[in-house]
């Protein structure tokens, strides 16, 4: 697997690609990075050109002053897509990642090829996610590092069981805190965030033409199950897969599963 950094639109873009074939993309979400999808790339090489990249504010990505959210992302992430000479791509993302995602293929149909939703926003609108996504936890999140105990109550949050992919995102966030690009992060995380609560993809989901996928971590507590059906059913004949005992990170806690489901829905 290799790390590569490509400037896009001005921005120093991190990251990685393994594998040739057909294109596909795989985005995360909000507050992750790259690295989360380093337990997927290797399976999907096999077939495919597998990338990941750290979005602009997050990862190891420059972190500008924009709007950030998932219509600024989208945008961006069209252009990293013309930038590394690609036409068309099959998406996959979670959680905000699959928001842009799927605003990718609801606005530019030509670009994905095939989309796969995992524990994605979109369909939140105007409420907050269960436990997860309250105006006190955003400021507790802010650029004073609020302890190893709150992380690693969060991380809780995200996942369903604690594991050593727990213990890796716990160290990972405490590290993120000591950097020198805190500030510049944590408005990349505020704005994004107000972002995801502030479009509602809904009635958009009718427009996307790609053969789609909606995954989700049935326990999920920060972008509870529920949210998951206006998905499935907004977007024409997507097919629907659920995995018990996983939360908001499938791809991270069960990731075998999600590379077996996942990889015979592209082909």
């Amino acid at each position: 697997m290799q790390t590569r950094t490509i400037v896009v639109d001005g921005i120093k873009t991190s990251y990685m690609e393994e594998g040739s074939g057909s294109p596909v993309l795989f985005i995360h979400g909000l507050g992750g990075y790259k690295e989360n999808w380093e337990a997927n790339l290797p399976a999907f090489a096999a077939r495919h050109r597998a990338i990941a990249l750290d979005l602009p504010g997050f990862g190891a990505s420059d972190k500008p002053d924009v709007p950030y959210g998932p219509p600024w992302h989208a945008e961006f992430v069209l252009k990293f897509i013309s930038t590394l000479g690609l036409s068309r791509v099959s998406l996959v993302g979670n959680s905000m990642g699959g928001h842009i995602c799927s605003l990718i293929g609801a606005t530019r149909p030509e670009i994905a090829e095939k989309i796969v939703l995992a524990n994605a926003t979109g369909a939140l609108g105007a409420e907050l996610a269960k436990g997860a996504l309250t105006p006190d936890l955003i400021e507790m999140m802010g650029p004073v590092n609020p302890g190893e105990d709150f992380i690693r109550m969060f991380m809780g949050v995200i996942f369903f069981k604690q594991g050593p992919y727990s213990e890796k995102m716990v160290k990972r966030a405490l590290a993120d805190y000591e950097g020198g690009d805190l500030p510049a992060r944590f408005n990349a995380y505020v704005k994004s965030m107000r972002g995801i609560l502030g479009h509602d993809m809904v009635p958009l989901y009718g427009k996307i033409k790609a053969p789609t996928l909606v995954l989700w971590g049935e326990n999920d507590a920060f972008v509870p199950l529920k949210h998951g059906h206006p998905i499935a059913e907004g977007i024409p004949g997507a097919k629907k897969a659920i995995l018990p005992e996983c939360g908001h990170v499938p791809m991270i806690e069960k990731p075998e599963e999600f590379n077996r489901i996942v990889m015979e829905f592209l082909g």
